[in-house]
């Protein structure tokens, strides 16, 4: 994996973390606190993505990917709960996108 795409995918979690954090639950059940709806997939990504980062073995790889792939599987879950019409084009696009792009990760 080259280095934009391994500094795109940081970047991506880290600002999801810091944009989804807060906010409270609308009547709904969505609210701005995704942060606890992907608080393991999260978790397990950004420990995937410590050990990978140290040391950049094919099965670290592999483990990283996965929890990449984890992660947007459920963040895809809330669907729903993000925007109308144009905001639920765009967001479906993004994951699909990075779920592709993830589809054709080798390590």
């Amino acid at each position: 994996m080259n280095t934009s795409v391994k500094t795109f995918l940081f970047a991506l979690v880290v600002s999801c973390t810091f944009i989804f954090s807060c906010g409270k639950d609308s009547a709904t059940g969505c609210g701005n606190n995704f942060y606890g709806e992907l608080e393991k997939e999260l978790t397990d990504l950004t420990d995937a993505l410590t050990v990978y980062s140290t040391d950049p073995s094919e099965g670290n790889c592999e483990k990283y990917r996965d929890a990449l792939k984890d992660y947007f599987d459920a963040f895809s879950g809330l669907r729903s709960c993000y925007g109308v019409g144009t905001s639920k084009a765009e967001f479906d696009a993004a994951i699909k996108e990075a779920q592709d792009d993830l589809d054709d990760w080798e390590c």
